[in-house]
């Protein structure tokens, strides 16, 4: 029975739990009840936590994707203008032959 609860608690949503919990509370001893309701409050916090990693994680990949398109653009800017420099170098090393 006790592995059905634990079942029980990390696949059904809250309510559904809470309200099996406190039905089943009333005809089991109530130590193994709150150990239960331990294991849920656990459950809750993590999820809670990996949701927070997880918008974490997508805020640096927006970050990275800005940065990485900000440095294309600054190569981009820099390849410009290299290729205006050799341009005139070209021009003036033409112009001195």
């Amino acid at each position: 029975m006790t592995d059905l609860f634990i079942l029980l608690l990390f696949s059904v949503p809250a309510h559904t739990a809470m309200h099996t919990l406190s039905r089943w509370s009333s005809t089991e001893n109530y130590e193994t009840t709150a150990s239960f309701v331990k294991l849920y409050l656990i459950k809750e916090t993590l999820q809670h936590e990996i949701s927070s990693i997880d918008v974490t994680i997508k805020m640096l990949q927006q970050q990275k994707a800005e940065q990485e398109h900000r440095l294309q653009a600054t190569l981009e800017e820099v390849e410009k203008k290299k290729d205006k420099l050799d341009y005139v170098v070209r021009l003036q090393t033409a112009g001195r032959e």
